[in-house]
């Protein structure tokens, strides 16, 4: 393995593997849950670590359950719970979206979840392990991880994890768990066009440095626009200016909350 910065410690790396056109690095955050970065096979320059090396289910709990359980306790009995999510990876955001509905007892068909990634091969992997397919092309190593992440999961929401495989599992069949391309733009990307405003907006992109063009005013603005409802949580790790201020021009009010493991600052921000 490449001497470089961004593979952290020896001690923290769980597996290494390829699919597709991609190679990955799994690795150990430090409470013990499973982040990942990759590179196209051939290249030089990995990504950066999906999460924060100080842990990535505690980063998930932090920043983004408390958006989805706040969201969720606004639902009427007869709605659909609208979710969109920038940035499946090892689908943290998803999974406690699907777990936190399955705890409340919402049917299956009556969540609507949009997942956009990038990378075909997350999607791929995601769709075989929790839509029950009988391709094993998914590696084992990520399969692990897979296994890790639902059984904190289930641990911590309180539910069974048979009884959640299954309803994920419906999710997919139903199509009420779609998994997009990158988002670009819903008005001008046929692939990432969806047909629901949300109700709860997870932004966990790469950051700027690494994403730059998600991060661009008219693509931001343009996300805005497009996913959210005019009830609406926006949750981001990042803290931007310029997201900000799109989110405050389009009647959002923000919320000053300290970012995940001394960060300075996260995104929260509401309109009802």
């Amino acid at each position: 393995m490449q001497n470089d910065e961004r593979l952290q410690t020896p001690e923290s790396i769980r597996a290494r593997f390829t699919m597709d056109d991609l190679e990955c690095c799994l690795i150990e955050t430090a409470d013990g849950s499973d982040s990942l970065l990759y590179r196209t096979i051939g290249t030089s320059e990995w990504t950066e670590p999906m999460h924060s090396s100080k842990g990535a289910w505690s980063e998930t709990l932090f920043v983004y359950e408390p958006a989805l359980r706040q969201s969720l306790e606004l639902i009427k009995n007869d709605e659909t719970w609208c979710v969109a999510s920038i940035g499946l990876g090892l689908g943290y955001n998803e999974l406690i979206c699907a777990a936190l509905a399955l705890k409340a007892n919402l049917p299956s068909r009556q969540l609507k979840l949009t997942s956009f990634e990038s990378q075909m091969a997350f999607r791929k992997s995601f769709v075989e392990v929790f839509g029950h397919h009988h391709s094993q092309t998914c590696p084992e190593a990520l399969r692990g991880a897979y296994e890790r992440t639902t059984a904190l999961i289930c641990d911590f929401i309180g539910v069974s994890t048979n009884s959640f495989r299954t309803y994920v599992g419906e999710l997919l069949t139903h199509n009420s768990l779609e998994l997009h391309g990158a988002f670009e733009g819903v008005e001008n990307s046929p692939e990432t066009h969806v047909e629901n405003l949300h109700s709860c907006v997870l932004f966990d992109a790469f950051s700027p440095e690494s994403s730059p063009d998600l991060w661009t005013p008219d693509v931001l603005t343009n996300l805005v626009d497009n996913l959210c409802g005019q009830s609406c949580i926006f949750a981001s790790y990042a803290s931007r200016t310029v997201l900000k201020k799109i989110l405050k021009e389009r009647g959002f009010t923000l919320e000053k909350l300290p970012g995940f493991a001394g960060k300075r600052e996260r995104t929260y921000a509401r309109r009802f």
